[in-house]
């Protein structure tokens, strides 16, 4: 042990302000490797750049403008007050209370993102655990489960990712493919693009909610929202609405149409589904007529305005 503590190589050079610290121990791979263990105590406001090839890294309450790249190891920070970058592979990621920006890149790193100013994540073969994004939230996901609570405003791209999102305040932005989404308690625009994803989204206050998805169901469950637009083909798509206020476009293929609506004082309707049938089982009265193989119904009256146009599927309209 003393003669390999002593073939471990330190060095510590100053140069215009700038310390560079770095360690190595010169083996011949694979036959002889050693451990180091650096302890550092530094300076508040202090800028860090730390790059490690194995074993952990541990930053806390310290630093500024931290970048990392770090590979096979896992990095943990806690309390930085400044912005981060991270790039890492084949570690874990544990991260708590980063005052300013967050930026990671990861590839097979499971992590655990908590109370963050805002953060930018492209992640790629790995679990995400984020717990309250305080602004916006840009994320990238592949091949793994995506767990969110807590966001102002996010933009969310992925494939392959299981996604589940609750407390959005501020709106959200969502594509996927090839796996479920669950979104609960989201506020603000919601835009959604999909395939075969099925889509569940539960207690919903939105401004402008437009949905597209395909080969696979769209749920939504105790929503209001002022305009709808919705795009499904070769799936069905259930409605439970509490609210309405200015309008709802449906343009469906292949889809079966639940529309549960609650109270409408003067709605306009206009509803046309081919090879299909409309059935209304609401306490409003509409003009229903059939011409070949088109079912049609119709009233006139004020907002909100409901248009679907539907081809193969039945529509259902309840309270």
């Amino acid at each position: 042990m003393e003669k390999l503590s002593k073939d471990v190589l330190v060095r510590a050079e100053s140069e215009n302000n700038e310390l560079k610290i770095s360690a190595a121990y010169p083996s011949p791979f694979p036959y002889r490797q050693v451990r180091i263990r650096f302890q550092l105590l530094v300076p508040e406001g202090m800028v860090l750049d730390v790059r490690n090839q194995q074993g952990n890294i541990t930053i806390a309450r310290v630093g500024k403008n931290i970048f990392i790249d770090q590979e096979n190891g896992d990095v943990l920070l806690e309390s930085i007050p400044s912005s981060v970058q991270v790039e890492i592979r084949r570690g874990n990621l544990d991260i708590k209370n980063v005052s300013e920006k967050l930026a990671i890149t990861a590839n097979q790193s499971d992590m655990l993102l908590e109370n963050i100013s805002s953060l930018r994540l492209v992640s790629r073969n790995g679990d995400c655990v984020i717990k309250k994004i305080k602004g916006h939230g840009y994320i990238e996901h592949t091949y793994g489960e995506l767990n969110l609570d807590g966001a102002g405003q996010l933009e969310i791209k992925g494939r392959h990712s299981k996604m589940t999102v609750r407390n959005v305040t501020d709106g959200i932005s969502l594509s996927n493919s090839f796996e479920n989404i669950f979104l609960e308690n989201i506020a603000g625009d919601v835009k959604l693009s999909c395939r075969l994803s099925k889509i569940d989204i539960r207690h919903g206050i939105a401004k402008n909610t437009v949905i597209e998805n395909s080969f696979a169901n769209v749920d939504l469950t105790d929503y209001s929202g002022e305009v709808f637009n919705f795009l499904i083909k070769n799936g069905n798509l259930n409605l439970q609405l509490k609210q309405i206020t200015e309008s709802m476009n449906i343009e469906s293929r292949n889809a079966k149409i639940n529309l549960m609506l609650g109270a409408l004082t003067d709605p306009t309707f206009s509803i046309k589904t081919r090879q299909g049938r409309i059935y209304n089982k609401l306490s409003l009265a509409m003009d229903m007529y059939q011409e070949n193989v088109e079912s049609f119904a119709t009233r006139s009256g004020q907002k909100p305005e409901i248009i679907i146009n539907n081809i193969y599927g039945d529509i259902i309209l309840q309270h």
